[in-house]
């Protein structure tokens, strides 16, 4: 898949996410990454710190919306490295009223992802870059309205028989709305 066509795909995506969204948020985040594949746990540890700001159309209803969900995680040891970035639509639903100082919500959906990596596996170099299929499931709580705690999933399509899906526990805080 070429630039032009990614470029086209994530905007199909991310359109109706977007344009539905109550507000665009920017959000830093901080949180650890747990990947379930013990060749990746081996290779990069067991958990991966994971740091990032981000655009997200997270929507504050207690309705269905749609949303989108961009995101990052990548890793470098002993000269492996890995970088998937998923951009996802999602369904979210929040609980709860508006004005409630903690509301939780769950989220999940689908999308694509970029994948980066080099990793030597029994002598053998691997390295490509190329995308795939990518899904989430979320649950989390928001907090005086800037802060949000979430625990997910991310599943990754593999590559090359390498598995970058795992478990994420982050914290959010959103400094702007557009």
């Amino acid at each position: 898949m070429n630039k032009p066509q990614l470029i086209a795909i994530s905007a199909a995506l991310l359109a109706p996410a977007i344009l539905s969204a109550d507000k665009i948020s920017l959000a830093v985040s901080g949180g650890v990454f747990f990947p379930v594949n013990s060749e990746i746990q081996n290779l990069f540890g067991k958990s991966i710190l994971k740091v990032g700001v981000s655009p997200s159309g997270h929507a504050p209803g207690s309705n269905w919306k749609v949303a989108a969900d961009i995101s990052a995680i990548s890793a470098e040891k002993d000269g492996n490295k890995f970088f998937v970035a998923p951009v996802l639509a999602v369904l979210e639903r929040s609980f709860g009223s508006t004005t409630d100082q903690y509301r939780p919500y769950v989220l999940f959906g689908g999308g694509i992802a970029y994948y980066d990596y080099a990793i030597t596996r029994s002598s053998t170099r691997f390295s490509n870059k190329t995308f795939g299929a990518a899904g989430l499931a979320e649950v989390g709580v928001n907090f005086d309205k800037v802060w949000r705690l979430s625990a997910s999933y991310t599943g990754a399509q593999k590559r090359d028989d390498f598995d970058f899906s795992g478990f994420t526990i982050e914290l959010h805080y959103t400094f702007a709305r557009l």
